[in-house]
């Protein structure tokens, strides 16, 4: 390879060169600009000063309201317990 075939290798390499140096710039700078956004939101974000609103409790209508059950219907654990006695004592006759 003599001197001026190196030199148009160099010529022909040199834009993709450029084009690598600016995209490289470039991504930098928007990296940093990113960095900045990011930081001020959050920034934003912490420093915040929180507004509570007078808010009053809506209380339903009565008349409105279902009426509560008079009987509070109780699981039938008695019948429960009988029942597992009564298996308990099949167990014990087998």
């Amino acid at each position: 390879m003599n001197m001026d075939d190196k030199l148009k290798n160099i010529l022909k390499i040199r834009p993709l060169q450029n084009t690598v140096i600016t995209f490289r710039t470039s991504t930098t700078e928007y990296r940093k600009l990113v960095k900045n956004a990011c930081l001020s939101e959050l920034k934003n974000l912490v420093n915040v000063e929180m507004e509570i609103e007078q808010v009053q409790v809506k209380i339903p209508d009565e008349k409105q309201m279902p009426p509560m059950p008079s009987e509070i219907h109780k699981p039938k654990i008695g019948a429960l317990l009988k029942e597992c006695s009564l298996v308990e004592e099949g167990i014990n006759l087998l």
